[in-house]
């Protein structure tokens, strides 16, 4: 078990029903980029083998218990420049939105007017209109996002307002969002840089700049309330 010639049989057979179950295609795909991109050591092999057989055992489940389709697919990592070892969640599954919910960064803060709801829906969306595996961190980190997001929205209506206080308060967000963790974890550097570039702009009052910023992050998530 492990070996190239057992992958490619798994994959050959990992479809028994074309088109049972929503989503395997694409599923599969992701796990032959995997074999295709030549990554051969190992501990690789090994994910890719246990991947396939899980894969196995939910087309198999989903064409008799539809239902029954966890987010949860027990698959994780492997550890490259794109993905890290946090567990591979599927996107159509009926239990997809409890799983983001969990996800849901508790140390990150909004602003009093918004929530997680709308990018929690929008998650759950794109989910079902395009089937495939997202992982943990990467949602976390997204949720980081649509957080920093709030707080540049929420500078822009205090300002408009002449509510310095509220205006104070998203600056000292803005300031702490690079510290983030679940954003840290997704970013090589550049997307913090940009937070603190918005965050000192705000704090001399920029509006231009910080507007610009903010109708970036209005049009990717809407007004996130």
């Amino acid at each position: 078990m492990g070996t190239d010639e057992e992958l490619d049989r798994l994959l050959r057979v990992a479809d028994p029903v074309p088109g049972g179950v929503p989503g395997t295609s694409r599923l599969l795909e992701r796990l032959a980029e995997e074999v295709t991109r030549g990554r051969r050591r190992r501990h690789t092999r090994r994910f890719l083998v246990g991947s396939v057989a899980a894969l196995l055992s939910l087309t198999a489940g989903g064409v008799a218990f539809g239902d029954s389709i966890s987010a949860y697919t027990g698959w994780f990592g492997p550890r490259t420049s794109e993905s890290d070892e946090s567990e591979w969640l599927r996107t159509d599954a009926p239990d997809y939105r409890q799983a983001v919910e969990r996800l849901v960064p508790s140390g990150i803060p909004l602003p009093a007017d918004y929530s997680w709801a709308p990018r929690t829906d929008m998650f759950v969306e794109q989910g079902r209109e395009q089937p495939s595996l997202k992982q943990a961190t990467g949602i976390r980190g997204e949720f980081a996002l649509y957080a920093q997001c709030t707080w540049r929205l929420e500078w822009m209506s205090a300002h408009r307002l002449g509510d310095a206080g509220r205006a104070d308060h998203a600056v000292r967000a803005l300031r702490e969002a690079p510290g983030w963790a679940e954003l840290a974890a997704i970013d090589g550097g550049g997307v913090r840089d940009g937070i603190r570039q918005v965050a000192e702009a705000a704090a001399r009052g920029d509006a231009e700049f910080v507007g610009e910023a903010g109708k970036q992050c209005a049009d990717a998530f809407g007004e996130g309330r």
